[in-house]
């Protein structure tokens, strides 16, 4: 369910899709869930703490405060992990991810967050999304071009 989405198919989210060119660059800004983040995705604020159902995701060059950097799979395991394990996965994958980032470019206060699968959905999703924060906007890439998971 966290695979990546075909290039140019609208996005899901309440109001209006998101829409994507067939490279999978976002066109169009819109509202989409965590699952369909793709690396590269730049979203227009970075989501509050606790649980994200929908972001809206905006073509690069237009204001954003947060972008999705790595996409990883956490350890196959049956049952769900505890939120101590869960974080520290998921902050050693994006540690690994950062490698996809411009380091040059990132701004002193950028900070990185992440989401990752809730119990419920443990069965069909594994993914953690690696998303670097700002406080100020930008209105470009920090991603590696050809970067990807």
């Amino acid at each position: 369910m966290l695979a990546r989405r075909d290039a140019d198919r609208r996005l899901r989210g309440a109001g209006t899709a998101a829409q994507r060119d067939e490279s999978g660059t976002v066109t169009r800004s819109g509202l989409v869930s965590p699952g369909d983040l793709q690396v590269g995705d730049c979203l227009r604020s970075a989501p509050k703490e606790g649980v994200a159902t929908r972001g809206t995701v905006v073509p690069c060059d237009q204001a954003h405060t947060a972008q999705v950097f790595h996409i990883a799979d956490l350890p196959k395991q049956a049952t769900y992990p505890d939120e101590r394990t869960l974080a520290r996965q998921a902050e050693d994958l994006c540690h690994q991810g950062q490698k996809n980032l411009n380091l040059g470019e990132v701004p002193d206060d950028g900070e990185v967050m992440y989401f990752y699968p809730v119990e419920s959905s443990w069965p069909i999703e594994r993914s953690v999304q690696c998303v670097l924060t700002t406080d100020a906007p930008l209105t470009r890439s920090l991603v590696r071009a050809g970067a990807a998971g």
